[in-house]
């Protein structure tokens, strides 16, 4: 029932340089998923990292408000993508990005970021 947090957060950096250089691009405004099917032994299941830019919202007290938001989402909704990779026998790395130029309400994050790992499952299965 209770997972380790840590095992889930994408923190390779050999594999996150391939996630941005060859990975899978779904984009959902104010999100754009980046995916990649790992074929490495070490790596297990679905891993995840989420970006918030600096660029966008230059203080960290706002960073990290949506990164907490997104965090509870994918949380929330990643049981059915968990599932599907365990059933397939694949493992994925995720990387979530906040493209939005300003924060969003809960609600509306978790509209597109659900909306964006159904379509994520979708693709999985096909």
């Amino acid at each position: 029932m209770f997972e380790n947090k840590r095992k889930n957060h994408l923190k390779s950096k050999l594999i996150i340089d391939q996630l941005f250089s060859i990975g899978k691009v779904i984009t959902k405004h104010p999100f754009r998923l980046v995916y990649l099917t790992v074929k490495e032994p070490t790596f297990t299941g679905v891993q995840h990292l989420i970006s918030v830019p600096k660029r966008n919202f230059k203080l960290a007290v706002s960073r990290n408000k949506i990164r907490r938001k997104i965090s509870e989402v994918y949380r929330l909704n990643s049981s059915e993508l968990k599932d599907e990779t365990r059933a397939k026998n694949v493992h994925v790395a995720i990387g979530i990005i906040y493209i939005g130029k300003k924060e969003t309400e809960y609600a509306v994050v978790d509209q597109k970021l659900t909306a964006i790992l159904h379509e994520l499952v979708l693709k999985i299965k096909a």
